[in-house]
Protein backbone atom coordinates (compact mmCIF):
# COMPACT_ATOMS: atom_id res chain seq x y z
CA UNK A 1 0.00 0.00 0.00
CA UNK A 2 1.08 3.41 -1.18
CA UNK A 3 0.39 6.82 0.86
CA UNK A 4 1.50 10.26 -0.46
CA UNK A 5 1.00 13.74 1.75
CA UNK A 6 0.35 16.75 -1.02
CA UNK A 7 0.96 20.09 1.01
CA UNK A 8 0.73 23.14 -1.06
CA UNK A 9 0.62 26.70 -1.13
CA UNK A 10 -2.88 28.61 -2.59
CA UNK A 11 -1.23 32.04 -3.79
CA UNK A 12 2.57 32.00 -3.43
CA UNK A 13 5.29 29.47 -5.07
CA UNK A 14 7.87 27.53 -2.71
CA UNK A 15 11.25 28.88 -3.01
CA UNK A 16 12.43 25.86 -5.05
CA UNK A 17 13.00 26.37 -8.25
CA UNK A 18 14.20 22.82 -9.67
CA UNK A 19 12.90 18.96 -7.96
CA UNK A 20 14.87 18.46 -4.87
CA UNK A 21 14.09 14.58 -4.01
CA UNK A 22 15.25 13.54 -1.05
CA UNK A 23 15.15 9.33 -0.87
CA UNK A 24 15.34 8.09 2.53
CA UNK A 25 17.01 4.48 3.44
CA UNK A 26 16.06 2.40 6.36
CA UNK A 27 13.19 3.77 7.83
CA UNK A 28 10.31 1.46 7.84
CA UNK A 29 7.60 3.51 6.08
CA UNK A 30 8.81 7.04 4.99
CA UNK A 31 10.61 6.28 1.47
CA UNK A 32 11.02 9.68 0.17
CA UNK A 33 10.20 13.46 -0.13
CA UNK A 34 10.03 15.38 -3.16
CA UNK A 35 10.22 19.39 -3.13
CA UNK A 36 8.99 21.33 -5.80
CA UNK A 37 7.74 25.07 -6.80
CA UNK A 38 4.51 24.17 -6.81
CA UNK A 39 4.37 21.85 -3.40
CA UNK A 40 6.10 19.39 -0.96
CA UNK A 41 4.78 15.58 -1.56
CA UNK A 42 5.59 12.65 0.80
CA UNK A 43 5.91 9.54 -0.25
CA UNK A 44 4.73 6.51 2.26
CA UNK A 45 4.62 2.51 1.71
CA UNK A 46 3.29 -0.05 3.85
CA UNK A 47 2.34 -3.97 3.97
CA UNK A 48 -1.28 -2.93 5.33
CA UNK A 49 -3.65 -0.31 5.47
CA UNK A 50 -2.97 2.10 8.05
CA UNK A 51 -5.47 2.10 10.37
CA UNK A 52 -5.27 5.22 11.69
CA UNK A 53 -3.32 8.76 10.48
CA UNK A 54 -1.42 8.93 13.57
CA UNK A 55 1.89 8.23 11.42
CA UNK A 56 0.78 10.51 8.73
CA UNK A 57 -0.30 13.26 10.83
CA UNK A 58 3.15 13.30 12.68
CA UNK A 59 4.98 13.93 9.65
CA UNK A 60 3.27 16.49 8.05
CA UNK A 61 3.61 18.49 11.91
CA UNK A 62 7.73 17.48 11.80
CA UNK A 63 7.97 18.76 8.29
CA UNK A 64 5.67 21.80 8.55
CA UNK A 65 7.90 22.93 11.77
CA UNK A 66 11.14 22.24 10.30
CA UNK A 67 10.08 24.38 6.95
CA UNK A 68 8.91 27.23 9.21
CA UNK A 69 11.11 27.09 11.81
CA UNK A 70 14.77 25.97 9.95
CA UNK A 71 14.04 26.97 6.39
CA UNK A 72 11.82 30.48 7.40
CA UNK A 73 8.90 29.58 4.58
CA UNK A 74 6.14 31.06 4.96
CA UNK A 75 3.20 28.01 5.48
CA UNK A 76 0.38 29.79 6.93
CA UNK A 77 -1.80 29.57 3.86
CA UNK A 78 -1.11 25.96 2.91
CA UNK A 79 -3.61 22.78 1.82
CA UNK A 80 -2.78 19.29 2.78
CA UNK A 81 -4.12 16.27 0.98
CA UNK A 82 -3.46 12.69 1.75
CA UNK A 83 -3.47 10.19 -1.34
CA UNK A 84 -3.43 5.94 -1.15
CA UNK A 85 -2.83 3.72 -3.79
CA UNK A 86 -2.57 -0.36 -4.16
CA UNK A 87 0.83 -1.71 -4.92
CA UNK A 88 -0.64 -3.21 -8.53
CA UNK A 89 -2.14 0.00 -9.60
CA UNK A 90 -1.25 3.59 -10.96
CA UNK A 91 -4.38 5.66 -9.49
CA UNK A 92 -3.92 7.89 -6.81
CA UNK A 93 -7.20 8.01 -5.02
CA UNK A 94 -8.05 11.04 -2.49
CA UNK A 95 -8.47 9.62 1.38
CA UNK A 96 -11.36 10.78 3.27
CA UNK A 97 -11.29 11.84 6.71
CA UNK A 98 -13.76 12.42 9.71
CA UNK A 99 -12.77 16.44 10.77
CA UNK A 100 -13.19 17.41 14.28
CA UNK A 101 -14.44 21.43 14.84
CA UNK A 102 -13.13 23.15 17.74
CA UNK A 103 -13.90 26.44 19.04
CA UNK A 104 -10.31 28.68 17.89
CA UNK A 105 -11.78 31.91 19.08
CA UNK A 106 -15.17 33.51 20.08
CA UNK A 107 -16.23 37.65 20.28
CA UNK A 108 -18.84 39.37 21.73
CA UNK A 109 -20.17 42.18 20.60
CA UNK A 110 -22.82 44.70 22.39
CA UNK A 111 -24.92 45.96 19.47
CA UNK A 112 -25.52 49.43 21.44
CA UNK A 113 -22.42 51.37 21.95
CA UNK A 114 -25.07 53.38 24.81
CA UNK A 115 -24.54 51.08 28.04
CA UNK A 116 -20.61 51.36 28.02
CA UNK A 117 -20.70 55.17 26.68
CA UNK A 118 -19.07 56.56 30.07
CA UNK A 119 -16.48 54.16 29.81
CA UNK A 120 -16.11 54.58 26.20
CA UNK A 121 -15.84 58.74 26.40
CA UNK A 122 -13.42 58.32 29.10
CA UNK A 123 -11.08 56.11 27.09
CA UNK A 124 -11.00 58.29 24.30
CA UNK A 125 -10.12 61.38 26.45
CA UNK A 126 -7.78 59.65 27.93
CA UNK A 127 -9.19 59.51 31.83
CA UNK A 128 -9.06 56.16 31.65
CA UNK A 129 -7.11 53.22 30.55
CA UNK A 130 -8.06 49.65 29.43
CA UNK A 131 -6.54 47.39 31.96
CA UNK A 132 -3.36 45.80 30.41
CA UNK A 133 -4.02 42.23 31.69
CA UNK A 134 -7.63 42.38 29.75
CA UNK A 135 -5.75 43.92 26.50
CA UNK A 136 -2.79 40.90 26.77
CA UNK A 137 -5.69 38.23 26.89
CA UNK A 138 -7.52 39.93 24.19
CA UNK A 139 -4.65 39.91 22.03
CA UNK A 140 -3.65 36.42 22.98
CA UNK A 141 -6.58 35.56 20.44
CA UNK A 142 -4.56 36.51 17.55
CA UNK A 143 -2.20 34.40 18.45
CA UNK A 144 -1.65 31.36 15.91
CA UNK A 145 0.62 28.42 17.49
CA UNK A 146 -1.58 26.55 20.20
CA UNK A 147 1.05 26.52 22.79
CA UNK A 148 2.13 30.06 22.66
CA UNK A 149 -1.52 31.19 22.77
CA UNK A 150 -1.61 29.26 26.28
CA UNK A 151 0.70 30.43 28.04
CA UNK A 152 -0.17 33.83 26.92
CA UNK A 153 -3.57 33.76 28.12
CA UNK A 154 -2.63 31.72 31.67
CA UNK A 155 0.06 35.14 31.56
CA UNK A 156 -3.09 37.41 31.30
CA UNK A 157 -4.82 35.72 33.96
CA UNK A 158 -1.48 36.65 36.56
CA UNK A 159 -1.68 39.71 35.40
CA UNK A 160 -4.87 40.73 35.77
CA UNK A 161 -5.05 38.80 39.58
CA UNK A 162 -2.23 40.57 40.71
CA UNK A 163 -3.22 43.78 39.17
CA UNK A 164 -6.62 43.30 41.10
CA UNK A 165 -4.84 43.30 44.49
CA UNK A 166 -2.83 45.97 43.55
CA UNK A 167 -5.89 48.32 42.90
CA UNK A 168 -7.34 46.79 45.95
CA UNK A 169 -4.96 46.62 48.37
CA UNK A 170 -2.06 49.64 47.53
CA UNK A 171 0.06 48.98 50.16
CA UNK A 172 -0.07 44.99 49.61
CA UNK A 173 0.63 45.68 46.02
CA UNK A 174 3.79 47.45 47.21
CA UNK A 175 5.36 44.09 48.66
CA UNK A 176 3.95 41.92 45.67
CA UNK A 177 5.53 43.99 43.26
CA UNK A 178 8.90 43.98 45.36
CA UNK A 179 9.22 40.17 46.36
CA UNK A 180 8.08 37.09 45.19
CA UNK A 181 4.34 36.63 45.35
CA UNK A 182 2.37 33.58 45.99
CA UNK A 183 1.12 31.43 43.02
CA UNK A 184 -2.02 32.46 41.85
CA UNK A 185 -4.26 29.99 42.86
CA UNK A 186 -3.15 30.78 46.72
CA UNK A 187 -4.46 34.75 45.80
CA UNK A 188 -7.86 33.46 44.67
CA UNK A 189 -7.68 30.78 48.09
CA UNK A 190 -7.66 31.96 51.82
CA UNK A 191 -6.02 35.13 51.04
CA UNK A 192 -8.66 36.52 49.04
CA UNK A 193 -11.74 35.70 51.29
CA UNK A 194 -9.40 37.43 54.11
CA UNK A 195 -9.07 40.86 51.91
CA UNK A 196 -11.94 40.69 50.14
CA UNK A 197 -14.68 39.26 52.41
CA UNK A 198 -16.03 37.07 49.63
CA UNK A 199 -14.98 34.06 48.64
CA UNK A 200 -13.82 33.53 44.74
CA UNK A 201 -15.76 30.40 43.01
CA UNK A 202 -14.04 27.63 44.17
CA UNK A 203 -14.43 25.29 40.68
CA UNK A 204 -13.10 27.49 38.57
CA UNK A 205 -10.07 28.27 41.05
CA UNK A 206 -9.63 24.58 40.49
CA UNK A 207 -9.99 24.83 36.94
CA UNK A 208 -7.63 27.51 36.84
CA UNK A 209 -4.36 25.45 38.55
CA UNK A 210 -4.74 22.69 36.06
CA UNK A 211 -4.82 25.19 33.71
CA UNK A 212 -1.79 26.73 35.42
CA UNK A 213 -0.34 22.80 35.48
CA UNK A 214 -0.42 22.64 32.03
CA UNK A 215 1.34 26.27 31.36
CA UNK A 216 4.13 24.58 33.24
CA UNK A 217 4.47 21.53 31.25
CA UNK A 218 4.12 23.40 28.25
CA UNK A 219 7.26 25.96 29.35
CA UNK A 220 9.11 23.43 31.02
CA UNK A 221 8.50 20.01 28.39
CA UNK A 222 9.33 20.47 24.62
CA UNK A 223 7.38 17.73 23.68
CA UNK A 224 3.33 18.85 24.92
CA UNK A 225 1.12 20.25 22.34
CA UNK A 226 -2.18 21.82 23.46
CA UNK A 227 -5.20 21.28 21.78
CA UNK A 228 -7.64 23.89 19.90
CA UNK A 229 -10.27 22.24 22.71
CA UNK A 230 -7.90 22.95 25.26
CA UNK A 231 -7.39 26.48 24.46
CA UNK A 232 -10.68 27.38 23.80
CA UNK A 233 -11.59 26.18 27.82
CA UNK A 234 -8.54 28.38 28.76
CA UNK A 235 -9.41 31.22 27.35
CA UNK A 236 -12.92 30.72 28.01
CA UNK A 237 -12.32 29.72 32.44
CA UNK A 238 -10.00 32.78 32.47
CA UNK A 239 -11.88 35.63 30.83
CA UNK A 240 -14.38 34.34 33.43
CA UNK A 241 -11.61 34.94 36.03
CA UNK A 242 -11.03 38.55 34.75
CA UNK A 243 -14.41 39.04 34.63
CA UNK A 244 -15.40 38.01 37.75
CA UNK A 245 -12.50 40.73 39.31
CA UNK A 246 -13.92 43.21 37.12
CA UNK A 247 -17.41 43.13 38.82
CA UNK A 248 -15.76 43.37 42.15
CA UNK A 249 -13.19 46.09 40.88
CA UNK A 250 -16.73 47.78 39.81
CA UNK A 251 -14.20 49.44 37.46
CA UNK A 252 -16.38 49.26 34.38
CA UNK A 253 -15.23 46.12 32.71
CA UNK A 254 -17.54 43.52 34.01
CA UNK A 255 -19.49 41.83 31.09
CA UNK A 256 -22.04 39.45 31.76
CA UNK A 257 -22.05 37.92 28.07
CA UNK A 258 -18.72 36.34 29.23
CA UNK A 259 -19.85 34.51 32.39
CA UNK A 260 -21.98 32.56 29.87
CA UNK A 261 -21.15 29.14 28.44
CA UNK A 262 -20.50 28.52 24.67
CA UNK A 263 -19.85 24.68 22.98
CA UNK A 264 -19.56 22.53 20.00
CA UNK A 265 -21.22 19.50 21.14
CA UNK A 266 -20.08 16.47 18.32
CA UNK A 267 -23.53 15.24 16.75
CA UNK A 268 -22.18 12.14 14.14
CA UNK A 269 -19.23 11.72 11.99
CA UNK A 270 -17.78 15.19 10.73
CA UNK A 271 -20.99 17.42 12.25
CA UNK A 272 -20.98 19.26 15.01
CA UNK A 273 -23.73 22.10 16.82
CA UNK A 274 -23.13 25.31 18.64
CA UNK A 275 -24.27 25.02 22.49
CA UNK A 276 -24.92 28.26 23.54
CA UNK A 277 -26.90 29.35 26.83
CA UNK A 278 -30.40 30.61 27.30
CA UNK A 279 -29.04 34.08 28.04
CA UNK A 280 -27.70 34.51 24.95
CA UNK A 281 -29.82 32.92 22.37
CA UNK A 282 -32.05 35.48 23.93
CA UNK A 283 -30.12 38.51 23.59
CA UNK A 284 -28.87 37.25 20.19
CA UNK A 285 -32.56 37.24 19.11
CA UNK A 286 -33.66 40.61 20.57
CA UNK A 287 -30.20 42.14 19.06
CA UNK A 288 -28.14 43.25 22.31
CA UNK A 289 -25.58 41.15 21.08
CA UNK A 290 -23.99 40.00 17.98
CA UNK A 291 -22.00 36.63 18.37
CA UNK A 292 -19.50 35.43 16.43
CA UNK A 293 -16.90 32.12 16.80
CA UNK A 294 -13.68 31.04 14.92
CA UNK A 295 -14.02 27.34 13.84
CA UNK A 296 -11.30 25.09 12.91
CA UNK A 297 -11.62 21.67 11.19
CA UNK A 298 -8.94 19.02 12.10
CA UNK A 299 -8.50 15.71 11.12
CA UNK A 300 -10.00 12.77 13.60
CA UNK A 301 -6.90 10.66 13.24
CA UNK A 302 -8.71 7.54 14.89
CA UNK A 303 -10.72 7.65 11.61
CA UNK A 304 -9.76 7.18 8.02
CA UNK A 305 -11.50 6.36 4.97
CA UNK A 306 -10.13 4.21 1.66
CA UNK A 307 -12.44 4.35 -1.69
Amino acid sequence: MFYKISIKLNEKKLPFNSKNQINVEGERYLKKIVLEENGIFVYIETEEKFTDMTYLLQLEKNLLQYLIVIMDIEMKDHQTEYYTKEKDSEQWKKMKTAIISNIVNVNFSNISIQSSAQNFIEMILGYKKIPYPLIQLKNAKKINNNNDKFVAIITACELSVKEFYINKLPDLGILLEEVSSPPVVKLLGNMFLKYFSKEFPKELRKKLDGLIRIRNKIVHTSDISVSFEENHECYIRVLKIVNFLNKLEDNGYYNNWYDEEISLIPQGISTSQIEISDKLKSDISNSKLEFNMTIDNSIDSSIIYHD
